[in-house]
């Protein structure tokens, strides 16, 4: 583990100064519990030689001797009492400040996540990462990172406990000390070798847990079609075969661990047995009460020196989890703008036209992929209304994307209103754009919620727009609102939904509208209801209307017909009509025989 990381998650502790007062008050919470059973100890032994030394006084001597004995008892009583308090103190000051660190590194580490993730590219991130990997860093990865300072206060328990055993050893047997190292050799060796494997199958162990979720979130999100299809044995064996993986990592993790504590125990023995023979050959040096004080030292020793690897060992297991959680917080986020037009372009209220230009445009999803758009070359007027029609795959939502930098160019740019949207925000980019997804997009909530999630427009506006789509006329003003939406919208039909994202669009009032085969999968009544609103909020504004189906566009001023992410044929809808040999016929045909 590098270094890098242990001085991550010093920052994320509040700092090198946060971090260093936390260590000396477990230094000193040690000194003070050290000093009070040594003090507890001496108290106990002066008592008795007091009593022993005057065993044989008469009785006004005793008395004095009690009376002083009860007098001083109480003085070091008092005086215990007093580095128990300390400790209690001390203790208290270090479980505090564990736990405030504890809970502002999970805070700042998730938050840091959330907010890179939130920025990551859709299509150079989210689009290939599986959602069961994301979660897994967001929860079981930041599990590992609040037992990392408990860990350090344990070493520091344990270094504390050598030292005190060492103490004791050099008193009784100095020749213990010269032995001990060549068994911290010896721990240290197997332990370098047992983390270089452990380390590895943790990492694998976290990995294999991603693809558990990721299964269990689709299946519990597609749960209708894999009932519909009859598929819930292939889903069950695929989870399976998930599991098996998982937890075929967990038994080597396992079986490593018991190999690693048996070898330190096996090695741990030898050294005992040797000192044990060393003491039984020189038994004529040493007493019963010395020999009986090494061997209880020697194994406190032994079990200190064990106890420590095994905290090394546990603290570099722990610091995975932090490692992979920094590694999301590296991840690339999307690009800023290059020449930063925002605070201009707002106060002038840009975009005040929704003039639309693409200029020599090339993209491509990401850098190993072909390009989806190549050459785009169109000018779109403002207060236009233009129809995008092609294949599936054609081309037409790339467009789309590119527009709101979702898809960032290879060559060529996109002006708005003669602004290269390289040069602005793309918050404040993307909320000049209303879009209108095929898919609708419902969030669990109230109504309200749904329609201005930033809060931005009055009641008397939502409800004014809910009234022109006809949503929900049965209800009251308020209920209307108030009215909660399960997750998903599943309390609401697909017209309903559409109906929302529709007025959630239109609310907005901007300048440039694009509808995403937005009315592909609605029945007449509710298309009508649609086309009747277009008219009445569409009459200013730049229109893209992008689908497959030909009739859609006929109302369209420019049509652009899209293949291959090329623009092959551009112009008015009769005018393409007329020509039987355009491209544009063709797909009329098409539609005609569906």
């Amino acid at each position: 583990m590098s270094l890098d990381t242990y001085y991550t998650f010093i920052k994320l502790q509040g700092g090198l100064f946060i971090f260093f007062i936390l260590i000396i008050f477990i230094i000193l919470s040690q000194v003070i519990e050290s000093y009070r059973r040594v003090f507890a100890t001496s108290l106990t032994k002066s008592s008795k030689d007091i009593i022993k030394d005057n065993i044989n006084e008469n009785i006004n001597d005793v008395l004095k001797i009690n009376n002083k004995l009860s007098f001083d008892l109480k003085e070091q009583f008092i005086k215990y009492v007093e580095i128990s308090l300390a400790g209690i103190i001390c203790n208290f000051l270090v479980e505090f400040i564990v736990t405030r660190t504890t809970i502002h590194s999970l805070r700042k580490i998730h938050e840091d996540m959330i907010n890179v993730l939130v920025r990551a590219p859709i299509n150079l991130f989210h689009d290939i990462v599986p959602i069961g990997q994301i979660l897994n860093r967001l929860t079981k990865d930041t599990e590992l990172i609040q037992g990392i300072i408990k860990t350090v206060n344990s070493a520091i328990k344990i270094l504390f406990t050598l030292i005190a055993n060492i103490g004791v050893c050099y008193l009784y047997n100095k020749y213990v000390l010269f032995a001990s190292p060549f068994l911290f050799l010896a721990c240290l060796l197997v332990t370098n070798y047992y983390i270089s494997a452990q380390r590895n199958l943790v990492r694998l162990h976290r990995v294999s847990y991603s693809p558990i979720l990721t299964i269990a979130s689709e299946s519990i999100r597609g749960v209708d079609t894999i009932r519909t299809a009859h598929a819930e044995e292939d889903c069950r064996t695929k989870i399976y075969k998930r599991l098996d993986d998982h937890y075929g990592v967990h038994l080597y993790i396992e079986g490593t661990k018991s190999w690693y504590n048996i070898t330190l125990r096996i090695l741990s023995n030898i050294f005992f047995a040797i000192i044990i023979s060393y003491m039984g050959y020189y038994s004529d040096f040493y007493s019963a009460q010395a020999m009986a004080v090494i061997l209880q030292t020697l194994e406190d020793l032994i079990e200190s020196l064990l106890n420590g690897v095994k905290i090394y060992t546990t603290l570099e297991m722990t610091m995975i989890g932090l490692e992979r959680c920094e590694a999301v917080t590296k991840i690339q986020t999307e690009r800023k703008p290059k020449n930063d037009q925002t605070p201009i372009l707002k106060k002038n209220k840009w975009p005040s036209m929704g003039k639309i230009n693409f200029v020599k445009y090339f993209v491509s999803y990401r850098p190993d992929t072909p390009e989806v758009l190549k050459n785009i070359n169109i000018e779109i007027c403002p207060g236009d209304k233009v129809g995008i029609v092609g294949r599936t795959g054609s081309g037409k939502s790339s467009m789309v994307l590119a527009l709101s930098r979702i898809l960032e160019p290879k060559i060529g740019y996109i002006n708005i209103d003669d602004v290269d949207i390289q040069n602005i925000d793309l918050d404040f980019l993307r909320q000049s754009i209303s879009i209108v997804p095929q898919e609708s997009f419902i969030i669990e909530g109230n109504l309200r919620d749904n329609i201005d999630p930033l809060k931005k427009y009055t009641d008397k506006q939502i409800v004014d727009i809910l009234n022109d789509f006809c949503l929900f006329k049965d209800l009251e003003d308020n209920d209307k609102l108030n009215l909660q939406i399960k997750e998903g919208g599943k309390n609401l039909s697909n017209g309903q939904k559409q109906l929302i994202c529709f007025a959630r669009a239109m609310i907005k009032n901007n300048k440039i509208i694009i509808l995403d085969e937005a009315t592909s999968s609605l029945d007449l009544e509710t298309e009508k209801i649609i086309q009747v609103n277009m008219e009445k909020y569409f009459k200013d504004v730049t229109l893209i209307m992008i689908t497959h189906h030909i009739h859609m566009v006929k109302n369209c001023k420019k049509i652009i017909v899209v293949n291959q992410g090329r623009i092959v044929e551009s112009g008015e809808y009769e005018a393409l009509l007329k020509n039987k040999n355009s491209y544009f016929y063709s797909l009329y045909e098409e539609s005609r025989k569906m």
